[in-house]
């Protein structure tokens, strides 16, 4: 049975308050949704769920949340009386759509809907963090409200969080695409909308990497056959010797991808065609998996498995994003194990490739063809001036 409490979440703004939010509980799923409300944790009851009396204000407070959860209970029962199977977050939705009477709100979470069963699924759980967030800073918004004044004062309010440089943008840009769908809907006119003059900070992140002594570490691990541990190493490995090929697309190979003693691929991010030799290195992790004896049709590696339920890009997308938790977990623990100090995820394979395949001499454009990338500025980006090869020779010299 769904359960829904006002609860005050950890997180504390600089004056030291927490934010009042509601929890929406069901099916061993939890959904927060902010009410805007900031109180410092002694005035407020835990086991009641609402501000105390020594708090001034707080008979307002505890009304306006008095009627949230209202609104929480009343779209809960209609579910029930639907009869249709719902999530924690289908309640939120509902009552977001209930309470939203701002107009930009409204707008907001039915442009976030849009991407359901689509490729970028993944993106409907990321906008709707952004607009609660912006909604916890102001709960009540309408598009006349955002100007320039109001980018500045939110921008503020997310370094106050602590939130990075990088993070603030990415909020900043989801509010800016909104703001862009709003003038092509005619909802505001082209010269109101303010981030035709808002500049985006700029930084150069500093990206993570294996050295190949560290690479070497790894690959040298003792680890128990068959482990969460072991399988994360081979994945890891696997695509640093398929030039850093990306988690959704490793999780993808079938035997189909094998041909003339090659890895021939599509990047599911670019739709560029690459084709890579099978590396000693690969040839090895292949083998583990029994990869060159499977099924036609078979994934190579134990990601994805035949016979699930990936019919829909969602479901598809669902299911990668599951084991990249699981796995980008297991690497924290193997980082330790080969004494790497910063935050070992997946993609750092990626960057791991680039940057040794710089040392060794490999030519700047052969990398940038390797990696995907577009153009060779964004593979500037990780590396710096280096010497021609071809590709084969490229991850020979790479890989010897």
């Amino acid at each position: 049975m769904a359960t829904i409490k006002t609860v005050l979440r950890p997180y504390k703004n600089n004056e030291g308050k927490q934010q009042i939010t509601i929890r929406v509980s069901h099916q061993g799923k939890t959904c927060y949704h902010p009410t805007g409300e900031y109180i410092l944790a002694k005035y407020f009851s835990t086991k009641e769920g609402k501000a105390k009396s020594t708090l001034s204000g707080w008979i307002q407070i505890n009304s306006r949340l008095d009627n949230l959860v209202d609104t929480y209970k009343q779209k809960l029962n209609e579910l029930l009386v639907s009869g249709q199977a719902f999530t924690a977050e289908d309640i939120t939705i509902a009552t977001d759509t209930a309470i939203a009477s701002d107009e930009f709100y409204q707008y907001a979470f039915a442009y976030a809907e849009k991407f359901k069963n689509n490729l970028r699924d993944t993106s409907t759980k990321r906008v709707k963090t952004i607009i609660r967030k912006l909604k916890a800073f102001k709960p009540i918004l309408h598009f006349i409200d955002i100007d320039s004044s109001f980018l500045v004062e939110y921008e503020a309010y997310l370094k106050g969080l602590g939130n990075s440089v990088n993070t603030v943008n990415a909020n900043m840009k989801i509010v800016r695409t909104l703001m862009r769908q709003a003038v092509k809907n005619g909802l505001v006119e082209h010269g109101k909308n303010p981030f035709n003059h808002y500049t985006f900070k700029t930084v150069t992140p500093q990206k993570e990497k294996l050295s190949e002594p560290q690479i070497g570490a790894l690959k040298d691990l003792d680890l128990k056959k068959g482990s969460w541990l072991w399988h994360t190493r081979n994945y890891f490995l696997a695509s640093y010797y398929m030039a850093g090929m990306r988690f959704a697309d490793v999780c993808m190979l079938t035997t189909k991808n094998i041909q003339d003693n090659r890895i021939r691929y599509v990047m599911s991010k670019t739709g560029r065609r690459v084709s890579l030799p099978i590396s000693d290195g690969l040839k090895a992790i292949l083998q583990e998996y029994d990869a060159f004896n499977k099924t036609p049709g078979d994934f190579l590696l134990p990601l994805l498995h035949r016979g699930r339920d990936y019919s829909t890009p969602a479901k598809l997308s669902g299911g990668i994003a599951s084991k990249n938790t699981i796995v980008n977990k297991n690497l924290k623990i193997l980082a330790d194990m080969i004494g790497f100090d910063g935050k070992l995820t997946f993609h750092i394979a990626r960057h791991s490739f680039a940057d040794i395949s710089r040392k060794k001499g490999v030519n700047v454009y052969d990398i940038s063809k390797l990696l995907g990338h577009s153009s060779i500025s964004i593979t500037e980006q990780y590396l710096r001036s280096i010497d021609p090869e071809t590709f084969d020779e490229a991850l020979a010299l790479v890989y010897d």
